[in-house]
């Protein structure tokens, strides 16, 4: 079981991808970007799965302390435009989950980047 923090505002988010990943995983949830960043340097968590909307600070600059921090990411937000999608890749995001998604294909892209992350030699220090 790996240790995730999920970060989304919207409270039904956080509560469907805790009830799909929970079984599998170790999850502790935040609503905005300071909250997770927060939480993040205090457990080393093996993956964090962000929205790209947030309160207080959005996706993109909380992937930017997130590669100062070396903790790997991924996105799982409704932002479909290819602009973002673009930004989101060049950010460092191990993965993208478009919002809606079906549980099996949320545990599948979570798992895979797991596998990417526990890749990362610098990662394999850091993550509890």
């Amino acid at each position: 079981m790996a240790n995730l923090i999920i970060a989304d505002d919207d409270p039904e988010i956080l509560s469907l991808l805790e009830l799909i990943l929970s079984p599998h995983h170790t999850i502790r949830t935040a609503s905005d970007g300071r909250q997770v960043l927060k939480l993040a340097e205090a457990e080393k968590p093996c993956l964090l799965l962000l929205d790209y909307h947030m309160p207080n600070m959005n996706g993109s600059t909380l992937a930017k302390k997130c590669n100062d921090l070396k903790l790997p990411f991924m996105f799982v937000t409704a932002e479909s435009e290819w602009n973002t999608v673009q930004n989101i890749i060049s950010l460092g995001a191990l993965a993208y989950l478009l919002k809606p998604f079906n549980p099996q294909t949320c545990v599948t892209t979570v798992d895979e980047a797991l596998g990417l992350a526990s890749e990362r030699a610098e990662h394999k220090v850091t993550c509890n």
